[in-house]
């Protein structure tokens, strides 16, 4: 689906005559650097209650891990991030990620989200403005 719509955004870019401006981003290790408390937090803001988010909660606190160095290191807590061994990892962190569009100007900017790899796009015959759109962009998500 995102390639999909990359081409129509390209091939909509070329019939106006005019360039597509594009910027990825590819959020490094992402998994660990959720924040697990935000995540019980939406979940109660979509209004789910009950035995689901108490065990959400459950699966993601008290948390360990150990690295192997010839043999197994002592444990150490994990105090934030999503395991991903996990089948339910993946729609936690869709959950936390998928409002980072929402942070983005919307059009003409538009937005392809695919897991952890977010893009920008912007068609434009100027390229000063299309460098200034974007870089607005970025600074948002940077913040």
């Amino acid at each position: 689906m995102a390639l999909a719509d990359l081409d129509a955004m390209i091939y909509e870019a070329n019939s106006n005559k005019a360039d597509l401006y594009s910027v990825f981003f590819d959020i490094e290790n992402a998994f660990p650097r959720v924040w697990t408390h935000h995540i019980i937090c939406m979940l109660h803001q979509a209004g789910l209650r009950g035995p689901l988010p108490i065990s959400i909660r459950n699966f993601l606190q008290d948390r360990v891990f150990q690295v192997p160095r010839g043999h197994q290191s002592n444990t150490s807590p994990q105090e934030n991030g999503i395991p991903q061994s996990s089948p339910l990892s993946g729609t936690l962190f869709i959950l936390v990620i998928n409002n980072i569009t929402s942070i983005i100007v919307p059009s003409p900017l538009r937005t392809i989200l695919f897991a952890d790899d977010l893009s920008i796009h912007f068609q434009s015959s100027n390229h000063e403005r299309a460098r200034k759109r974007l870089q607005e962009s970025i600074s948002l998500i940077n913040e």
